[in-house]
C-alpha cells in the first residue's frame, strides 16, 4: 500500500512539475529577464542548440561526399545558424547577440587550426574576452530560460533555481568546436575508458567525502522529477562549456606554453583547478574549495588523456552524481 501511495505521489508531483514547466515556460508568451520570450519557440531554440553542441561530434565519414565539394562545411554550423534564426524568433537572443557570436565565431576560426592547435596567437585575446563576457552574462540580448526555479529538491535542501544559459552554452560549442582537442575515431576511446572512470570513481569520492564531512551536503539518493531536465541542460550547457575554457582552452595554451615535461605538466593541472576554483566563488568558500579539488580531477583526467571528453565526461560524473546520491545543490 505505501508504495503505490508512494508512486501516486511522485506521478502527482511530476505532472505539477510539468505544469509549471509550461505555464511559466509554456504556451505564450511570458515576461522574462526583461523580455518577452514565445516559450514553446524558445524550448525549440534549446534543443537545437543542444543538438548543435552534441552534433561536433558527428563523425566526418557521414558528411565525406558533401566535404569533397564543400570542405568548410561541418554539420554543427548549420545547426547554428538554426539556432539563431530560432532564437531571434522566439525572444531568446536580440538582433545585437547575432554580433556578438558572429564576431566570437570569426574569433575563433581566425585563431585555430582545425586540429585545434593555435594558428594566430594573438587571436587568444579576443576570444577569452568574448568567452568570459558571454559566461558571465554581460551582453543583455541574451534571454536565458528558467528551468527550475527556486525548487527544494529534498526537505534539508536549499533551494534550487537553473537557467539554460544560452551565451554561455554558445561560447562552450565555438571553443568545442575550433579549440579544443577531440576524439575522432572510437577506437582511439578504447584504451582509455578504465581509466577515465578510475578518474571519476576517485573525484566523486573524494568531493563528496569532503563535502559530506563539511556539513555541505549529506547522503540524499532520490530521482527528482526534473532530474532529466537538469541532466540533459548539465551535460551539454555546464559541463561542455566550462571543460572547453578550463581544459580545452586554458589547460592545453597553458601544456603547449611550457617544456614538455612532467613538472610543467603539473603547473598546468594545478593552474587551470585554481582558476576553476575561483570561478565558483560567488556561491561561497566551501563551493569554491570544493570545486577547486573537483578541477584537479577534471584537469588530471585531461593531462593524462589529452582530449575534452575525458574531463566532460568527468565533470558530469560529479554532477550527475551530486544530483541523484546528495543534497542539492547544498544543506539549507
Amino acid at each position: 500500500m505505501r508504495s503505490n501511495v508512494g508512486w501516486l505521489a511522485r506521478r502527482c508531483e511530476a505532472a505539477s512539475y510539468t505544469q509549471r514547466l509550461w505555464r511559466v515556460q509554456g504556451a505564450g508568451p511570458v515576461e522574462h529577464t526583461g523580455e518577452k520570450l514565445r516559450n514553446v519557440d524558445a524550448w525549440w531554440t534549446f534543443g537545437l542548440l543542444g543538438l548543435a553542441i552534441a552534433s561536433v561530434w558527428w563523425p566526418s565519414h557521414r558528411t565525406a561526399g558533401v566535404g569533397a565539394k564543400f570542405p568548410w562545411f561541418q554539420p554543427w554550423k548549420a545547426v547554428l545558424l538554426l539556432v539563431g534564426a530560432a532564437g531571434l524568433l522566439s525572444g531568446v537572443i536580440s538582433p545585437p547577440a547575432v554580433l556578438v557570436v558572429a564576431a566570437l565565431w570569426a574569433a575563433c576560426a581566425w585563431t585555430f587550426k582545425r586540429d585545434g592547435n593555435l594558428a594566430h596567437p594573438w587571436g587568444l585575446v579576443p576570444v577569452v574576452l568574448l568567452v568570459l563576457a558571454l559566461a558571465l552574462h554581460a551582453f543583455p540580448w541574451f534571454h536565458n530560460l528558467r528551468l527550475i526555479d527556486g525548487e527544494k529538491l529534498s526537505a534539508n535542501a536549499a533551494p534550487f533555481t537553473l537557467y539554460a544559459n544560452a551565451d554561455k552554452a554558445v561560447a562552450g560549442l565555438l571553443l568545442l568546436a575550433y579549440g579544443c582537442r577531440r576524439l575522432h575515431v572510437s577506437m582511439e576511446a578504447r584504451p582509455r575508458i578504465w581509466l577515465v572512470l578510475r578518474i571519476t570513481l576517485t573525484t566523486v569520492a573524494a568531493v563528496l567525502a569532503l563535502g559530506w564531512v563539511g556539513g555541505y551536503v549529506r547522503p540524499d539518493i532520490k530521482w527528482p522529477v526534473q532530474s532529466l531536465v537538469f541532466l540533459s541542460a548539465n551535460l551539454l550547457f555546464t559541463c561542455v562549456a566550462e571543460e572547453a575554457f578550463f581544459r580545452g582552452l586554458i589547460q592545453e595554451r597553458l601544456v603547449e606554453a611550457g617544456p614538455p615535461s612532467r613538472s610543467w605538466m603539473a603547473v598546468s593541472v594545478i593552474v587551470s583547478a585554481v582558476l576553476f576554483g575561483l570561478a565558483h566563488i560567488g556561491g561561497g568558500w566551501p563551493l569554491m574549495a570544493l570545486a577547486t579539488v573537483a578541477g584537479l580531477g577534471y584537469a588530471y583526467a585531461y593531462a593524462q588523456v589529452r582530449c575534452i571528453e575525458a574531463p566532460v565526461f568527468v565533470h558530469f560524473g560529479v554532477n550527475a552524481a551530486h544530483w541523484l546520491l546528495f543534497t542539492y545543490p547544498r544543506l539549507a
